[in-house]
């Protein structure tokens, strides 16, 4: 598997976290490319320059792994296959009430998955205890449809005036609750 990691003091522990699983279960870590999987574990800068560059075919991978502070905007609009594990899925009334309080308070910024995990903590909620993993998709489809959780309609929204998680995307889940370990 390629990493993509930063200097910073939360990517290089993430970093020392995935190589030692890694070698716990015999994976071979490296660097990007050769059409592997990418776990990226870097800030929000490196990681729209990873997937970026799975996007234009600069790196090939087998998708791109992102870490859970990497649900932002930024990140995911690139197709690039990205997949994220989360304990929240972001189109609930739940979170969608964060990024309505989000837009009221501070119009034009975007909801981000640490942002919405604060929120929650200052609100006295719990994270689900295991995450899912969800996919991110652009691939934008005109009309009424059914949105990702399930709960009511997804559909066609020209200048919505509040922020949304991706606009003209899609983050859905593509897994049950996984072990952690």
């Amino acid at each position: 598997m390629g990493l993509v990691a930063d200097g910073s003091p939360r990517g290089r522990k993430a970093a020392a976290v995935v190589r030692a699983a890694a070698r716990q279960e015999g994976v071979t870590v490296g660097t990007p490319g050769k059409d592997r999987p990418l776990l990226v574990t870097a800030g929000w800068a490196g990681a729209t320059t990873a997937a970026e560059a799975v996007e234009s075919g600069e790196t090939r991978a087998q998708g791109v792994y992102l870490a859970p502070w990497l649900l932002t905007r930024p990140v995911l609009s690139p197709s690039a296959g990205q997949l994220i594990p989360l304990r929240f899925t972001p189109r609930t009334k739940e979170a969608m009430a964060y990024a309505e309080a989000l837009s009221a308070r501070l119009p034009g910024e975007y909801p981000t998955g640490s942002g919405y995990e604060a929120w929650q903590r200052a609100r006295g909620e719990s994270p689900a205890p295991r995450p899912r993993l969800f996919a991110a998709s652009t691939a934008y489809v005109p009309g009424t449809m059914i949105s990702a959780d399930g709960e009511g309609a997804g559909g066609h929204h020209h200048g919505a005036a509040v922020a949304d998680w991706l606009p003209s995307g899609m983050i859905s889940p593509v897994s049950g609750p996984m072990r952690e370990g």
